[in-house]
């Protein structure tokens, strides 16, 4: 009897491993949505990277900021929403000090496409047409901005899709 059980549990073991299949299985290496990157460069010298400090990003409209906490750095990656062609943020620079800090207002356009990954991980979109408004104010803190990629697509967030001149 004991061998009948052992043969048993075998063959559901081996049914359960087959039945497997390696698109059944979403890793943290296949590509998701990208997310915006931004490099913060110089303002005098545009070809350094400059540390934005402090730095922080909310939706226009909402009082929770993206980033938990203010961040030091040259780069910076925010969500676009997919559900919609248009994503508005308010850019502050400095948060937290009240006699320092400055906000600025960009709107993003463009166009999604999803791509189908696998069963298991489902769609991932990309944005075409990627472009930016921004109106210089004698307030913000943003001099100047620029699309790098002259096709304007972004398609993942290992590359910056906007400069952004302080």
């Amino acid at each position: 009897m004991k061998v009948i059980q052992r043969i048993f549990c075998t063959l559901l073991v081996l049914y359960a491993l087959q039945s497997c299949q390696y698109n059944d299985i979403c890793t943290a290496e296949v590509p998701t949505t990208p997310k915006l990157r931004i490099e913060f460069h110089d303002q005098q010298r545009p070809g350094l990277l400059k540390a934005a400090e402090s730095f922080n990003v909310r939706a226009l409209g909402d009082t929770a900021y993206y980033f938990s906490a203010p961040i030091n750095d040259t780069t910076a990656a925010i969500p676009l929403r997919t559900d919609k062609k248009e994503t508005a943020y308010e850019l502050i620079f400095h948060q937290g000090d009240s006699l320092e800090t400055k906000r600025d207002t960009l709107i993003f356009t463009y166009n999604t496409d999803e791509i189908f990954i696998s069963r298991a991980c489902g769609f991932k979109s990309i944005f075409t047409d990627f472009d930016v408004t921004y109106t210089p104010t004698s307030k913000g803190w943003i001099k100047n901005i620029q699309i790098p990629d002259t096709t304007k697509r972004i398609t993942d967030d290992t590359k910056a899709a906007l400069f952004i001149y302080f």
